[in-house]
């Protein structure tokens, strides 16, 4: 769980960030993915140039430990592929009206589990990095069998859907948006339990501002 934890610390950085800038844009999808051992995955990248020309196209994995699995340089060519991967990752990049690249995972496995991004840089005045905002790939065991079906000991087939990694996503993202809920109902609670206080103690001030008003109007005249 710990290794999914610091997952969601490089998503919510990235989707702060902006993928677009005045010399171009990545777009990246899907945003998330969900395969089984075994199974295959495509990640895609469109990369839109306004100002400038592309001198460079990397494919990587988590940014608080980048990984470069895929790299294209200004030609276009393929410069690099990770040595751990080269038997199952077919990185392609085709130039029509748009640049596009496109990731395509063989044999998935657990531990590929992580997250992965475009990052492209455009040079014009200056080189600029343009990151696309990333892809969450969740790579779980088969489904062999159902617990309904064909699991003897009910308290273990629980365990075992409990100890599954979409499952387990599903529950952090519930336990995150509680603390954030929670969090802006104290924040807003503070927010009028402050006001309060201040209209309180302006309260009495404000009669006896209005005490000297009339005393003086009632002395002018």
């Amino acid at each position: 769980m710990a290794v999914l934890i610091s997952l969601y610390l490089p998503i919510l950085f990235f989707t702060m960030i902006t993928a677009e800038g005045p010399d171009g844009s990545v777009e990246q999808f899907p945003r998330s993915k969900l395969a089984k051992k075994g199974e295959s995955a495509t990640i895609k990248c469109k990369i839109t140039v306004r100002n400038g020309k592309v001198v460079g196209t990397h494919f990587k994995k988590n940014p608080l430990w980048p990984e470069d699995l895929c790299y294209f340089n200004g030609a276009n060519e393929i410069a690099h592929i990770a040595v751990s991967y080269r038997d199952r990752l077919n990185c392609n990049k085709t130039i029509d009206d748009e640049e596009s690249v496109t990731i395509q995972f063989r044999n998935l496995q657990i531990n590929d589990t992580n997250f992965y991004y475009c990052t492209t840089g455009i040079k014009e005045a200056k080189l600029s990095d343009f990151h696309g905002r990333g892809t969450l790939l969740i790579v779980s065991e088969p489904d062999n069998q159902t617990c309904a079906a064909n699991c003897v000991e009910k308290d273990v087939c629980k365990l075992v859907y409990l100890k599954d990694p979409v499952m387990i996503t599903v529950i952090i993202f519930v336990a995150v948006f509680m603390i954030c809920g929670l969090v802006l109902l104290v924040l807003y609670i503070r927010k009028h339990y402050h006001w309060d206080q201040s209209q309180r103690k302006r309260a009495p001030n404000s009669v006896y501002e209005d005490m000297n008003l009339v005393r003086t109007q009632s002395m002018v005249r």
